[in-house]
């Protein structure tokens, strides 16, 4: 009943197109998930994401617990990004603002030559206290290169299924 449930939340967001003007200049959001554990997380995140609008970056999930006083965090996806579906857009990791103040991470920009590419993100502790970051923890976020909400999110099984795109 769930999984069908989350299959028919999938197929009707993937549908979905934007409708109006403000999300027709804004840049689309692609993720391949190939892990099922992953894909189905992502689809939700994408899915709530789509119908609560109250955030501009799209909140990762790790995939790998940060024990060290260094650790790099899996997320399990590759993503890219394109304006109108062609062009292919730079985005940025950054850390969400509810990051534990434990930690110190970093930022990134992602080229859309990245696009293939696993993300990973890194985490620094900056205390003594003895703590772990979780797998399933979400301290960063995808935000699109203008700042701007994703006009949509698209979860995909594999990164060869993202849209062919046009250089700039």
């Amino acid at each position: 009943m769930v999984l069908r449930d989350c299959l028919q939340k999938i197929e009707s967001f993937n549908q979905r197109q934007p409708t109006t003007t403000k999300t027709s200049t804004m840049a689309t959001l692609y993720l391949a998930a190939p892990n099922d554990s992953e894909y189905y997380m992502y689809c939700d995140a994408a899915y709530n994401y789509c119908e609560d609008r109250k955030r501009v970056g799209f909140p990762l999930y790790t995939t790998t617990p940060a024990s060290q006083a260094v650790s790099l965090l899996e997320f399990g996806i590759t993503a890219a990004a394109a304006f109108k579906d062609t062009t292919p857009r730079a985005f940025w990791l950054t850390p969400n603002s509810h990051t534990p103040t434990a930690y110190i991470c970093t930022h990134r920009l992602i080229e859309p030559a990245q696009a293939h590419t696993p993300l990973i993100g890194t985490v620094q502790k900056c205390s003594t206290i003895e703590s772990i970051l979780p797998a399933g923890s979400s301290v960063y976020q995808l935000v699109s290169g203008s700042a701007k909400a994703w006009a949509r999110v698209v979860v995909v099984r594999s990164a060869d299924l993202f849209p062919k795109t046009t250089p700039v």
